[in-house]
């Protein structure tokens, strides 16, 4: 489960597309696209995070590094 600093932080910066879409109008929605792939990879660092503390072998939290798989170790 997320905690709830990156449930809060995957809310703000999913946010942003509203700015953007204020700043940027609707007559070039390309524009809005590109805005919200990177905000999309925002919100995919901050989500990885959880899927790094659910399989630890597997991924990597942001910030650390990876953890090397014990013998005996199923995960």
């Amino acid at each position: 489960m997320l905690t709830d600093d990156e449930h809060a932080l995957v809310k703000r910066i999913g946010g942003l597309a509203s700015l953007f879409e204020k700043i940027f109008g609707k007559e070039h929605p390309a524009d809005l696209v590109e805005a919200c792939n990177h905000i999309h990879a925002l919100q995919n660092m901050v989500l990885s995070n959880c899927a790094a503390r659910c399989y630890p072998y597997q991924y990597r939290l942001l910030g650390h590094t990876a953890v090397a798989k014990k013998d005996g170790d199923n995960a």
